[in-house]
């Protein structure tokens, strides 16, 4: 099966968690560096597809501290991708960062397409 993991533009910007939350100031992120999941094999062959919901940690200078999953695919094959590519990813505040970095959330598809 051909497949794909969703086009993730590298300045697209990801919502931050903790905007809104009362006494902490809203920011923007941009993303830096993103690069796409490894579709797992085993779950290509079986045709599974999915979306992972990840919970970010972002630090001051932009490097990805801890990843959750906030939201499992149903897969812990995919789930795995995700957080895996995402340990690596880099971000930029828009505007000062907080000092003690921010916590983000991103969605990571996963779907096989026909070709």
């Amino acid at each position: 099966f051909p497949f794909s993991v969703s086009k993730i533009k590298s300045s697209s910007l990801i919502q931050p968690d903790d905007a809104g939350v009362r006494g902490r100031t809203p920011f923007r992120l941009r993303a830096l560096s993103r690069t796409a999941p490894v579709y797992p094999a085993e779950a290509r062959e079986r045709g599974v597809e999915g979306t992972v919901l990840l919970r970010l940690e972002i630090l001051s200078d932009g490097r990805v501290g801890k990843v959750e999953v906030a939201h499992s695919s149903g897969s812990v094959l995919l789930d795995q991708a995700a957080s895996q590519s995402a340990s690596s990813w880099r971000f930029a505040f828009d505007g000062d960062p907080p000092p003690r970095g921010a916590w983000a959330k991103t969605p990571v598809r996963f779907k096989l397409i026909e070709r």
